[in-house]
């Protein structure tokens, strides 16, 4: 048998739930055609963003490319420009801020 059944539950307290349904409720023919539909769409356009962000990627590092090997204005700039420090974010910086604070407070015993 090549169907499978599966079991969706949705939580109509939670905004997001209550949308499902009401996307699942305006096909009367089939939830389970809304569902695949919905579910295949939702695919396509993550790959199709991936796909379109590899793609704006080598444009972007082709352009780089033909720069530095045809412009000697830019070669100087990046010779005279420091190199970029590494940004934390915000969230590995309070962690790396509460570790310090933690050795920090052991250190005392």
């Amino acid at each position: 048998m090549s169907i499978k059944n599966i079991t969706l539950r949705l939580n109509m307290d939670k905004e997001p739930d209550r949308r499902v349904y009401d996307y699942l409720k305006k096909d009367p023919k089939s939830y389970s055609k809304a569902t695949v539909t919905a579910v295949c769409s939702y695919l396509d356009a993550q790959t199709r963003q991936r796909e379109e962000d590899a793609f704006l990627q080598a444009v972007i590092d082709t352009i780089r490319s033909e720069l530095r090997t045809t412009s000697p204005l830019l070669q100087l700039m990046q010779v005279l420009q420091p190199p970029a420090v590494p940004m934390q974010p915000p969230e590995e910086e309070c962690r790396q801020e509460a570790n310090d604070n933690a050795l920090s407070f052991l250190e005392q015993f």
